[in-house]
């Protein structure tokens, strides 16, 4: 099991505008979701999926 250190100051931070950084990074995550979406695993567990951008949310501090 993983431990993860909890933050002291649990303000929100200005985030990072991912499209000035980096160009196109919007269609590649959209494809993505859409890939992952068309999936057989999308069929067969859609709830997996939702708890997978829960956790990747929370690991990143986040909200989803």
């Amino acid at each position: 099991m993983i431990i993860f250190p909890r933050r002291r100051n649990m303000e929100m931070q200005p985030r990072l505008d991912y499209g000035k950084i980096v160009h196109g990074v919007g269609r590649a995550m959209s494809g993505l979701d859409q890939l992952v979406r068309s999936s057989n695993l999308a069929s067969q567990e859609p709830l997996l999926i939702e708890l997978a951008k829960i956790r990747a949310s929370q690991i990143n501090g986040c909200a989803y």
